[in-house]
């Protein structure tokens, strides 16, 4: 079973929308892109992470918490999966 086949849909779009900058600043590398890069990504990352933590918690059941766990897992897997995949 391959890694991207466990993962939520969601965080294969994310995945799939970082890689669209990083390939097309590796394509058009000048100046501008030296400049701009660090922080479209930065700031990319931070709401993908936030969002994954937000999408774990939004089901979270503070009263069945062995239920609760796997969905919360599952958005922290969104969370940081991005950010690895943005470190690449």
């Amino acid at each position: 079973m391959s890694f991207f086949t466990t993962l939520p849909i969601h965080t294969l779009l994310f995945l799939g929308f970082i890689s669209i900058p990083i390939l097309y600043f590796h394509i058009r590398y000048d100046d501008k892109i030296l400049i701009y890069d660090p922080t479209i990504l930065t700031t990319t990352g931070i709401f993908a992470t936030f969002f994954g933590i937000a999408l774990g918690l939004a089901d979270f059941d503070a009263a069945n918490i062995q239920a609760s766990i796997p969905a919360l897992l599952a958005g922290l897997k969104t969370a940081f999966t991005y950010d690895k995949q943005r470190r690449l």
